[in-house]
């Protein structure tokens, strides 16, 4: 199972930052949470005009066991 996290940056000061984190998770697949992460960032740029955020880099991390 594979969790999909984005970073997401102000464009104006690049070192203000945060990760967001995908709820509609786990994926079974790395390739079903890399798709889901492409829709994050199409949503985020989206609306970047509005919140001057943009996203800066991707994971999608192996959900640990509980």
């Amino acid at each position: 199972m594979f969790e999909a996290f984005v970073l997401i940056c102000m464009i104006h000061q690049p070192h203000q930052c945060i990760v967001m984190e995908d709820i509609w998770g786990p994926y079974q697949t790395k390739v079903e949470c890399a798709t889901r992460i492409t829709k994050m960032k199409e949503d985020i740029m989206s609306i970047a005009i509005v919140t001057y955020l943009m996203p800066r880099a991707s994971i999608c991390k192996e959900k640990e066991s509980t």
